[in-house]
């Protein structure tokens, strides 16, 4: 950093992961605020993490200290990650979602082969209302509000026409679930047809739904919301799987092998 007058104030050197490395001959400027990346120093209690916007970023052990707001869009990677550990290639620069640096090209000699077109919205489908009309535990009414969280890889909104057949068992779950006293008022659907699954995955076939958000909370084991609502989705007539944070039940029975859904619901049902 120079001053108006081309004087060198301060000097950074940075590890990879952005740390500053203390050198006696770089000068240092203490109303100088922003440093790696040009994100501002935060020093309160004598903690110095970096604001990017939605998290705040420790440099020395290269680790976010909340959780990824935008974690199911990278479920194999820790949601506490900074460019999934290599800050070199990837960036994140508001805090909420890794960017990759290094743009894969296609040669100019080699074949571009068709991609297979997605089909988001299905022939005859229906989309997850807007509201769900319930009633809690004493006869009352209670409407539960339904968003679309569009985070998934393929940058494809959640908002699609599915089966039908999907789209009536989610609403009995969530009719279940507050009538055992969930108390539901809202939930987030992050993918429904969107996102990156294989050709044989149910969300492919219109047939998924995951919730990424209860009431504006990440569903967890320890949250008794959550707890209800999938033993709510078990007794759902037509549930194949409902995997969470609290069971992995596929066709009301355990699974065989956990498949590690922390932070959110993934709810299928059948035709």
């Amino acid at each position: 950093m120079l001053s108006s007058y081309g004087v060198l104030q301060e000097q950074n050197d940075y590890y990879a992961f952005g740390m500053r490395q203390q050198r006696e001959d770089h000068p240092l400027l203490a109303s100088n605020k922003y440093k790696y990346n040009g994100k501002e120093l935060d020093t309160f209690n004598n903690f110095e993490t970096l604001d990017y916007g939605a998290r705040m970023y420790d440099p020395s052990i290269g680790r976010w200290n909340v959780v990824d707001p935008l974690a199911e869009r990278s479920r194999r990677w820790s949601p506490h990650t900074y460019g999934k550990n290599n800050p070199l290639r990837f960036l994140d620069p508001d805090g909420m979602s890794d960017k990759d640096n290094v743009k894969k090209e296609t040669p100019k000699d080699e074949p571009k082969t068709e991609a297979k077109k997605r089909i988001y919205n299905m022939a005859g489908g229906a989309n997850l209302p807007k509201t769900i009309e319930t009633v809690d535990k004493d006869g009352k009414t209670q409407i539960v509000k339904v968003s679309f969280i569009d985070t998934q890889s393929d940058n494809h909104t959640s908002d699609n026409k599915i089966e039908s057949k999907a789209v009536e068992g989610y609403s009995e779950g969530i009719k279940i679930a507050n009538k055992e006293g969930a108390n539901i008022s809202s939930v987030s659907i992050t993918s429904t047809t969107n996102g990156q699954h294989s050709d044989g995955s149910n969300h492919y076939k219109g047939l998924a739904i995951d919730t990424g958000l209860i009431n504006g909370t990440r569903p967890s084991s320890t949250d008794s919301t959550t707890i209800k609502l999938q033993r709510a989705m078990d007794k759902v007539s037509n549930i194949n799987e409902n995997f969470g944070p609290h069971m992995d039940h596929k066709g009301g029975n355990k699974t065989k092998n956990p498949q590690n859904h922390s932070t959110w619901i993934h709810t299928s049902f059948t035709k």
